[in-house]
């Protein structure tokens, strides 16, 4: 499959300021619980907590070879034979079309050959991203997953 973007495995610090120069829009966290992730001091701690991970990767626009966005792979569960894929953002500019639906089936496509199960967490109001989901044909469960984001618990 030939998509117009890509994802490249890992952040090293090189990409910190690139992938932060998408961050940084306040509109992109608008509906997301983490709204406070435009500012630099939160950004860094979730850029970070990415890079520990050992499954974060960058998003690339192929045809101009620009950053638009990061994922990542977390909280691998072998008993469950489950990972979970999430924390992405894209840029506003790629929103609406085809770019976080063909990156999220690229990240399935490469981890069901490793995995069994994907779990994706979503905000319950960040209500963009549950369609997106939908999209893919991702069903919702009955679990819920307590983080701590925007100085609160969601």
């Amino acid at each position: 499959m030939t998509t117009p973007a890509t994802a490249r495995s890992g952040q090293g610090g090189g990409q910190l300021t690139l992938t932060f120069e998408v961050a940084s829009d306040p509109l992109l966290w608008l509906l997301h619980p983490a709204h406070d992730r435009w500012q630099r001091s939160v950004f860094d701690h979730f850029f970070d907590s990415g890079l520990k991970s050992g499954g974060s990767l960058t998003i690339v626009d192929r045809e101009s070879a620009r950053v638009i966005g990061a994922s990542r792979y977390d909280n691998y569960k072998i008993e469950r034979d489950e990972i979970e894929i999430g924390w992405t953002y894209i840029g506003r500019a790629y929103w609406g079309g085809i770019y976080n639906g063909q990156i999220k089936q690229l990240m399935l496509d490469h981890i069901f050959r490793q995995v069994g199960t994907v779990a994706f967490t979503v905000g319950t109001t960040n209500l963009r991203s549950r369609r997106a989901l939908e999209k893919l044909g991702a069903t919702l469960r009955d679990e819920t997953t307590s983080r701590l984001m925007a100085g609160k618990s969601v």
